[in-house]
């Protein structure tokens, strides 16, 4: 019994994500535009050449970040042409320390279609007191455009986890769930 506990408990840690934002939903403040045409607390605007970032303070720390390595950002991209440049999501605690993640804008294959794009770990941004705390505070989106098209970018979620279950966590659920069905069929048996 101390086995099936010790898997169930060790499945379910993996398996729980870790909300980063929720953009939209009043757990992000927008602040700071540079170099964007507009921005809010859900969407960021980029035309031809242009460079531009998205900062935001999170209404909440979110602690044990500090090892990451893989983001999940879950949005919707319009664009004419798609830049296929790369952008990052920076993530920021109090003293202005950072983790440093990155994707490419040609992850989103589909102009105006909501989409998860997986962003890995790409470096520290030291630039503040000492070493990121692993706690953030604060998240920002850089990037830029290439040529004359304009990007719109609609953001939804930020999270540790894929929003959609890889096919190995629904496998390992359904073990822990059929040994727990034996432990109990064998209990009562008895």
């Amino acid at each position: 019994m101390k086995r099936i506990s010790f898997v169930f408990i060790a499945l379910v840690s993996i398996a729980r994500a870790v909300q980063i934002t929720g953009f939209g939903t009043g757990d992000f403040t927008a602040s700071i535009p540079f170099g964007t045409d507009s921005q809010s607390a859900t969407s960021y605007t980029i035309s031809g050449t242009d460079s531009g970032s998205l900062y935001g303070n999170l209404a909440s720390s979110v602690p044990a970040l500090g090892s990451v390595t893989t983001l999940y950002l879950t949005g919707t991209l319009t664009f004419g042409t798609n830049p296929a440049t790369n952008f990052q999501v920076r993530l920021y605690d109090d003293d202005g320390d950072g983790r440093i993640y990155q994707a490419s804008w040609g992850n989103f294959s589909t102009s105006g279609v909501e989409q998860e794009v997986v962003l890995s770990f790409n470096g520290l941004d030291n630039s503040g007191t000492g070493g990121f705390s692993g706690t953030a505070s604060t998240v920002a989106l850089i990037g830029s455009g290439t040529g004359t098209s304009s990007i719109n970018f609609v953001l939804n979620n930020l999270a540790t986890t894929s929003a959609v279950p890889e096919p190995a966590t629904y496998a390992a659920a359904f073990g822990v769930a059929a040994l727990g069905l034996a432990t109990w069929r064998k209990r009562r048996a008895v």
